[in-house]
């Protein structure tokens, strides 16, 4: 699998992994359920496919710069798009109704 594959197919992985830890821990007071819970994951990947195609080309940039190796470069692409998404997901996801 080449660098650029390898960390998109563990970004869809690690998105729906995390959005349904996130459902009943971090956002347990708004918590999603049901068909809720379906469209929440919709919604959710597209707030966050902004920052995995971030995540990827700056680690893929990153890498094949030579700057770093490949952990590093990975790493570096998932600590810049964090906040992104969890910003963007609370607001997107799982937000309140007035």
């Amino acid at each position: 699998m080449t660098f650029t594959a390898s960390p998109s197919s563990a970004t869809v992985v690690v998105m729906t992994s995390t959005y349904l830890l996130d459902n009943p821990f971090t956002f347990r007071d708004r918590r999603l359920g049901g068909w809720p819970l379906a469209k929440g994951w919709v919604t959710f990947s597209l707030a966050c496919g902004a920052g995995a195609i971030a995540n990827v080309g700056i680690s893929s940039y990153i890498f094949n710069a030579h700057v770093v190796g490949w952990a590093p470069a990975a790493l570096s692409g998932v600590m810049i798009v964090s906040m992104w998404n969890c910003a963007v997901s609370s607001v997107l996801t799982w937000r309140t109704t007035a």
